[in-house]
């Protein structure tokens, strides 16, 4: 306490003139219109920034959840469309003969088998001839060997390992990997496959020459895929080569919907009727 009188007694007349100070502009604010209005949009000014500054802050921090919000949002357009897209299908097989059959019955309408999961990727590779990728979501959040992975852009790969927290899926971008697609304006069916270099592009095969393609015509997955919904982007078609050694195929050149440099949130599908698919392929294999 002696300390702080001996301190005011020392800086009495700075103090003293502080307190003037103050007083003068308080009296100048205070009565004054214009500098009423500057030291108001001053103090507008400042809250401001300050009030900004704190949203960011606040907004950085909630990104996880909006992300998340965002993801279960994206999710429920995805099965809607997938639905959507099933009862179109569905309705072009109506029977012709009666003008009546206006409505398709309920009874025809297709129940969806596709569902999503959410999830990231945690590692992934793209220079390599046979990549792999690694996600954060394992078996204790249903993720099992040979569900498809997409992004919000097209197809991403399949899952080939799982543990209890983490998966492994096997990259589109690897050399092993085919997929059934088709072409959208012809729905002339062929397989994707890529030769391991540019990541991103792919090659359509096995469509023969007398097929008419055009070139900017959309590449999709089949309904011969038991991993991906049927209409799926894959991507577009930029060229069509002659084909070599004398293939009665064209060489055509796919450019990828999905970016595999900047690839974060994906979506694991769940086809419900999957295993039992599998199992039939298994019996006609026996067959032969």
């Amino acid at each position: 306490m002696e300390r702080l009188l001996e301190l005011f007694i020392k800086y009495n007349n700075f103090l003293f003139f502080i307190f003037l100070q103050w007083i003068s502009l308080f009296l100048v604010f205070r009565f004054n219109d214009f500098h009423k209005e500057v030291y108001g949009s001053y103090m507008l000014s400042i809250a401001g920034f300050f009030q900004e500054k704190n949203h960011s802050i606040r907004s950085y921090f909630l990104l996880a959840d909006e992300n998340e919000k965002l993801l279960n949002e994206n999710i429920k357009l995805k099965q809607e469309l997938i639905y959507t897209q099933q009862a179109l299908n569905a309705a072009r097989y109506r029977i012709p003969y009666s003008r009546k059959f206006n409505i398709l019955p309920d009874s025809l309408f297709p129940v969806s088998v596709y569902s999503f999961i959410p999830s990231k990727i945690v590692q992934n590779s793209i220079y390599d001839p046979y990549n792999y990728f690694i996600i954060n979501k394992g078996t204790k959040d249903g993720v099992y060997n040979e569900m498809g992975v997409v992004s919000s852009d097209g197809v991403v790969g399949i899952i080939v390992e799982t543990s209890e927290n983490y998966s492994v899926g096997m990259s589109l971008l690897n050399k092993h990997f085919r997929l059934s697609t088709k072409i959208k304006s012809t729905n002339i069916h062929g397989t994707v496959h890529w030769r391991g270099n540019n990541p991103k592009i792919v090659y359509l095969e096995y469509i023969p020459l007398h097929i008419p393609i055009q070139v900017g015509d959309s590449v999709m997955t089949s309904s011969y895929s038991n991993y991906f919904p049927e209409g799926y982007h894959i991507g577009k078609i930029i060229d069509v080569k002659d084909p070599k050694d004398g293939q009665g195929f064209h060489e055509i050149l796919v450019l990828l919907s999905t970016d595999f440099y900047k690839l974060e949130n994906i979506y694991l599908v769940k086809n419900k009727h999957q295993s039992e698919l599998k199992t039939l392929n298994q019996k006609i294999i026996q067959f032969k």
